[in-house]
């Protein structure tokens, strides 16, 4: 498909595409636009291939999953254009994933689902295909952008129990009422609490999660369940940034092992926390909590190798936008704010104090002026400024 529109068709399975073990190509300025389905509200691809490398997959609705996209144990490659604006009243606003879904280009933006994965809803599935077993919900993540979605949680991303692999791109501005505002990760547990499948993981080499927000907890990151941190892999060089969630948490040294087996020591993380199960990134919720607001001293210290043994303090209300990031102890700041090797750091100069001077700068020199033309004024009226002139 190189032009044109499919608009406003109605079906079970796909709107306006149905891919039955076939090979469809959209590209250039075509448009799948305005359909309605059950699943797959624009495009049901089932055990086919599809491959995105142009127009817009928009305003779609699916009354159950998929408002954009729907992949049912078929292969969906994305190079460049849109999935866009579509909505789900169940989970995958943009996409539902139970195949796989490889992400090179282009933007998952504006979508929203009733409960999960505005962007993306991907998970485990199992379908016999010519006698062998076919596994789905593998998403891989290498360019492109997920951006400006919403859910109840997951509002970027929701994996259940799949494969998620991020080695580049960008998760961005998404939002989710509960859980996971970035990405949330659910984990199948048994009655014990240990994790069912092996396989299940997400795992970060690359790219930037950043300006995600969650009401509730994994501003970037969210968890179904504390063992699901060992199915959490972040690798030196991703950045995490201006994430939000509910509250902020301390890693309890109990994880301590589990943290420094899967998460890299070069990862730029929310200022000021410097390192990465603190909730606003990765959910984590069992630590000593820390009060981020206005003029109060961060705990941040377990007096391990990766935290330091003093506290920081910091005069900026909004913590996702401060200044800097904070040096502690023995621990190291990744934002590049402050290396503070000495175990207290008092952050004095932020960006209140810098508009307050420049008040001040202000205030002084309109002092200045107004004095000079006061000054002016006596003089003339005093005739100090006249000039005669004899004839």
């Amino acid at each position: 498909m190189f032009g044109g529109k499919l608009s406003s068709n109605t079906a079970l399975h796909g709107g306006g595409v149905y891919n039955y073990f076939g090979s469809f190509r959209m590209s250039g300025n075509c448009m799948v636009w305005g359909n309605t389905a059950e699943y797959g509200g624009g495009v049901y691809t089932d055990r086919g291939n599809f491959s995105l490398t142009g127009g817009n997959i928009f305003d779609n609705v699916a009354k159950a999953q998929g408002g954009g996209v729907y992949n049912n144990f078929g292969f969906f490659e994305m190079f460049s254009g849109q999935i866009s604006g579509n909505t789900a009243l169940y989970g995958g606003g943009g996409v539902t994933n139970v195949g796989v879904f490889s992400l090179f280009g282009g933007a998952i933006l504006g979508n929203s689902a009733n409960r999960y994965g505005g962007g993306l809803y991907n998970f485990f599935g199992k379908l016999l295909v010519n006698g062998v077993d076919a596994y789905g919900g593998n998403f891989s993540l290498s360019g492109g952008e997920i951006f400006g979605n919403s859910a109840s949680s997951g509002g970027g991303v929701y994996s259940v129990d799949g494969h998620f692999t991020m080695s580049g791109g960008l998760i961005s501005n998404n939002t989710a009422v509960f859980d996971g505002g970035g990405v949330y990760n659910e984990f199948s547990v048994d009655s014990s609490g240990n994790l069912i499948y092996s396989f299940c993981d997400f795992r970060l080499s690359g790219g930037k999660i950043f300006g995600n927000i969650a009401s509730r907890n994994g501003g970037g990151v969210g968890v179904s369940h504390v063992a699901g941190l060992a199915r959490i892999f972040v690798a030196d060089g991703v950045v995490f940034s201006n994430n939000y969630a509910v509250a902020a948490y301390n890693r309890d040294s109990i994880h301590d092992s589990l943290y420094s087996s899967n998460v890299g020591n070069r990862v730029t993380w929310t200022q000021p926390f410097i390192q990465g199960y603190n909730n606003y990134d990765i959910s984590y919720a069992i630590g000593a909590s820390i009060d981020v607001g206005n003029n109060t001293v961060l705990d941040l210290g377990n007096n391990n190798s990766n935290y330091g043994s003093g506290s920081n303090s910091t005069n900026s209300s909004d913590k996702s936008n401060n200044e800097f990031g904070l040096g502690d102890g023995a621990g190291f700041g990744l934002n590049g704010g402050i290396f503070n090797t000495g175990g207290m750091w008092s952050g004095l100069f932020s960006y209140t104090a810098l508009v307050g001077a420049a008040l001040v700068v202000v205030i002084v020199v309109l002092c200045f002026v107004v004095v000079f033309l006061f000054q002016k004024a006596r003089d003339v009226g005093s005739g100090k400024n006249e000039v005669s002139v004899n004839g």
